[in-house]
């Protein structure tokens, strides 16, 4: 792979080489050297990878590893079979690849490649070069294929989510958009060993489109488990042509970089955008390691481009020679032509830097310096300075103060933005500047060091210049010609150069080489720093181009905190990151503040989620502050104490002061809501000496421990407070508020809302101000309602006399039962409704109708011969009852207002009328009777005078007998 790789990069130096057409002040530049190779070439040979047969697959084996295996690839015995390729953790994340249209050949294995001789018929070739990263199966036509096409069936496995093409790179992604595998954009190589492009398109499946990063972004469903892959060409090829699919990992990049620089920068959230030497550019995701393509920009990168991050979500990029500027916008994944200065760039290169807001400054090699507005897309001319010399590097220095150096010059030049001058210090540089890098040092002082070996030390305050032990061993003659190559390690006095490949220590004043990358890239193109404080290195040069990329991580506590990978933020190690951290699990006390807690997977100090000694995975970390706020003004701190925590505050400290969760002396009661409350209803009070005790008397009274809420006003007999829910509750214990329970606030009072409120004798007076009970009412009283009364009845505004029997009533009254209560009433006329006499004012209630009570018959005393006449007649409108002693015997037992009198011997006389008893006839035998019905009362009085007439003359006429 590496082979095919040198190979490719030779031929697009030279491609490169050839379009700039240019010539460098000062003669040949060394930076222009490399391989004048011209043709591309496919590999002959993959040293170290062996493979062995398991029934219809081979399987790759790698001799002598040195870097992660990121993806697992299985070919098959024959052309005609399906080779696999899945993420190297993961089996259920991958595909199964076949050829479409492959005759049944049978592999052969061939210095590290598998050979399928014949695949496509007679004249064609395909092989794989299998790596780490994947496999590139290259297709060999001998003559031009019926159509320059390739198609592969693609069977996908369970956890791939979803497909993502973009730029002619197809991109397996999961659930969460993370790419895993790449089939990177193919290209083929004619018969002149020139490379061209190929186009990949998917058919049956759904795919994304969109260029912005994949991460964390909805998936594009696939509704399907096998799809259409196809690799298409123009069909007017030179061939022989050989067509290069690669099927790779997402962990290395998409594209070679063939340039002496990597143009990087790093975004917001972490990401890292580069932009490689052609129309390609990639995104680096640090949380996931793996990369995914990103929208192109409107002119390719090329040699000498130069790009910067400006606001964190943009970058800008100018190109010289084809002359371009365009803006990169991570929330859309796509890049904004912008305006080119007028004349165009200095073909020898033009370095920028981010001034803040939308202002970029701009310095040519000709030393003609702007700030480019990249919204505005206009320039503002600024002092100018004398030619900087080729392809310059430029560092910040200061906040307003930027160093440059070209090749082919040993001096370097101070430009500042607010005063707009420059100045160019007498410090020389040691030896040849070009391919010149710099860095700032702990100290003020700047490193300059560049590819032919030799370093300096400059000091721009005293002008002086320090010469360093040189790039050891034979690196001094190679290309360290990468501007962003230089970054401060945190210490400070630390500084990877050279894309990490060199460190210079300032205590030394020596530079040594850290040899090959674990990655084994012979050199990187930038290195950066990444948010969470490890060091990104990527991307090859023109000699040694490649795809594979190094992070750089510590191996052990001791290069954290202030050493080459940690800093104060990071002072602790997790061995499961390799990382250095902010805290680990052996290090939790690092964690305070709002972030007391340590995650000890990411090492990251955060917000607690439980208390101390509990289960969850943030619990707070101390006894001495044991308590995680989950709500309120300290969510997620952890302090010593909480309202629902009464137990962990006592003595003189009872409450919790919600402000900052200590335990405080009480400045209010229980519920109060008060900062630092009592924390229990046992012991409500707050007294004066910030204690909690137990209350002895109502809200507002004047006990000495009153409840101290009015949610809660009543104090019960334990202390405790809360509300009444009778009067009875009100008429115990001490200090009450008064007699009256008011249900609906529950507070003891002497104000009454309805009559409920009050006692049974007594009614609530809702005229009165303010309402209160008041004893009910007599009878006879003015009332309004029933309630006032003591009755219980109002009738016509007069209170009704309670009353159990008649005996309890006045005169001219009556008790009438049969209520609740039984109450007084004025006796009835004659001929109302009655059941008994009492009822009626005429004495009498006759056939149950009120009448006049009849009057008494004394007797008239006879002593005649026949006997005498003692009888007595009493009429009682209801009933009369006679008894006649005369001389024959007789007696009147009539009942109601009719009677029968029997004769003038021995009879009988019965009346047994009903209402009014009317006069007895004369002379009747008894044999007949007479029965009259009820009469208005005037006629019973008649009737009854002329009965008393009637039977005194009878009475007579016996005794004249």
């Amino acid at each position: 792979m590496r082979n095919v790789y040198m190979l490719l990069g030779a031929v697009s130096a030279a491609i490169l080489s050839a379009n700039c057409g240019r010539t460098e002040t000062g003669g040949s530049s060394p930076e222009e050297m490399g391989s004048t190779e011209a043709k591309l070439t496919i590999p002959t040979a993959n040293e170290g990878v062996e493979f062995h047969a398991s029934g219809k697959s081979l399987l790759a084996r790698f001799r002598n590893a040195k870097r992660e295996l990121h993806a697992r690839v299985v070919l098959p015995t024959s052309a005609r079979g399906a080779f696999t390729i899945n993420h190297s953790l993961n089996d259920r994340f991958g595909v199964a690849v076949e050829s479409v249209g492959t005759a049944n050949v049978p592999a052969t294995v061939e210095a590290g490649l598998v050979h399928y001789k014949n695949a496509f018929g007679e004249g064609t070739d395909a092989f794989h070069n299998v790596s780490q990263e994947g496999t590139e199966d290259f297709v060999r036509f001998e003559t031009a294929p019926a159509a320059p096409k390739l198609s592969y069936r693609v069977t996908i496995e369970k956890d791939v989510a979803g497909l993502r093409l973009v730029n002619d790179n197809l991109e397996f992604l999961d659930k969460d958009g993370t790419p895993h595998i790449r089939v990177n954009a193919p290209y083929g190589v004619d018969a002149n060993g020139q490379k061209f492009a190929a186009h990949l398109a998917v058919n049956d499946c759904a795919v994304d489109t969109d260029p912005r990063a994949p991460w964390g972004r909805a998936i594009t469903p696939l509704h399907r488990d096998t799809c259409t892959v196809n690799v298409t060409w123009d069909s007017n090829v030179a061939y022989p042509a050989t067509i290069d699919p690669a099927w790779v990992s997402s962990a290395s990049m998409a594209q070679n970089n063939v340039s002496y620089e990597m143009l990087m920068a790093k975004l917001t959230g972490g990401k890292v955008l580069v932009a490689n030497i052609s129309a390609s550019t990639q995104l680096f995701d640090p949380t996931t390691n793996t990369w995914a393509v990103t929208g192109n920009p409107a002119t390719p990168a090329v040699h000498r481009s130069r790009l910067v991050a400006t606001d964190g979500d943009t970058a800008i990029m100018t190109c010289p020679n084809p002359d371009g500027v365009d803006t990169y916008n991570l929330g859309t994944g796509t890049w904004t032509p912008g305006t080119v200065i007028g004349g165009g760039f200095d073909d020898n290169g033009v370095a920028i830097a981010n001034l803040g807001g939308d202002n970029v400054l701009m310095v040519q090699s000709n030393g003609t310096t702007s700030v480019y507005d990249r919204v505005a897309k206009t320039y503002a001319a600024k002092t100018g300075t004398s030619n900087l010399g080729y392809n310059p590097a430029l560092l910040p220095y200061t906040a307003n103060k930027f160093i440059f150096q070209g090749a082919g010059s040993s001096t370097i030049r101070v430009y500042d933005a607010v005063a707009n001058t420059w100045a160019s210090p007498t410090a020389a540089l040691a030896g040849d500047a070009n391919c010149n890098s710099l860095a700032v040092l702990s100290d003020g002082k700047v490193l300059s060091y560049s590819q032919n070996g030799l370093a300096s030390v400059l000091d721009l305050t005293l002008n002086t210049s320090t010469a360093v032990v040189g790039v050891p061993g034979a690196l001094n003659s190679t290309y360290f010609c990468a501007r962003t190559a230089q970054i401060a390690q945190p210490v400070a006095t630390k500084h990877w150069i050279a894309g990490g490949r060199l460190t210079f220590d300032e205590g030394t004043s020596t530079i040594t080489d850290n040899a090959a990358f674990p990655s084994t890239a012979v050199y990187h193109g930038a290195i950066v720093r990444l948010n969470d404080g490890r060091y990104f290195a990527a991307g090859g040069n023109n000699s040694y181009p490649n795809k594979l990329v190094d992070i750089y991580s510590p191996v052990d506590a001791t290069e954290c905190g202030g050493n080459p990978f940690g800093s104060a933020a990071t002072p602790a190690y997790t061995a499961a990151l390799k990382n250095c951290t902010q805290c680990s699990a052996t290090n939790t006390a690092l964690c305070i503040g709002a972030t007391p807690s340590c995650n000890t997977t990411s090492g990251a100090c955060a917000a607690c989620d439980g208390d101390n000694g509990g289960a969850t995975a943030l619990k707070c970390a101390t006894a001495g502050a044991p308590v995680c706020n989950l709500a309120g003004g300290l969510a997620g701190t952890c302090t010593q104490c909480d309202a629902t925590k009464a137990a962990l505050c006592t003595g003189n400290t009872p409450s919790c002061e919600s402000t900052t969760g200590a335990c405080a002396a009480c400045n209010g009661g229980f519920g109060s809501g008060a900062t630092a409350a009592c924390l229990t209803a046992g012991a409500p009070v707050c007294k004066g000496d910030g204690t909690c005790v137990v209350a002895n008397g109502d809200n507002g009274t004047g006990a000495t421990a009153p409840c101290p809420t009015t949610d809660n006003p009543y104090s019960k007999g334990d202390g405790t407070c809360g509300k009444c829910t009778t009067n009875t509750d009100c008429t115990t214990g001490v200090s009450h508020g008064g007699t009256i329970c008011n249900v609906a606030t529950g507070a003891c009072g002497n104000v009454c809302t309805a009559d409920a409120d009050c006692v049974s004798t007594s009614y609530c007076d809702m005229g009165a101000m303010p309402k209160s009970c008041t004893p009910k009412k007599a009878g006879g009283a003015t009332c309004a309602t029933a309630t006032e009364c003591s009755s219980s009845s109002c009738t016509a505004t007069k209170c009704d006399t309670a009353c159990t029997t008649t005996a309890n009533c006045t005169a001219g009254s009556y008790c009438e039962t049969g209520g609740i209560p039984n109450i007084c009433k004025a006796r009835k006329a004659n001929g109302s409704a009655c059941t008994t006499a009492d009822q009626c004012s005429g004495g009498a209630c006759t056939a149950n109708v009120c009448a006049t009570a009849p009057i008494v018959d004394a007797g008239v005393t006879d002593s005649g011969v026949t006997g005498s006449d003692g009888g007595t007649v009493v009429t009682d409108g209801g009933t009369t009852t006679g008894d006649d002693s005369g001389s024959t015997a007789g007696d009147d037992s009539g009942t109601g207002g009719t009677g029968t009198d029997s004769g003038t011997g021995t009879g009988t006389v019965k009346d047994s009328g009903a209402g009014t008893t009317p006069a007895d006839p004369v002379e009747e035998d008894s044999s007949c009777s007479c029965t009259t019905g009820p009469k208005p009362a005037s006629n019973g009085l008649l009737a009854l005078a002329f009965g008393a007439v009637v039977g005194f003359a009878v009475r007579r006429k016996r005794h004249a007998a």
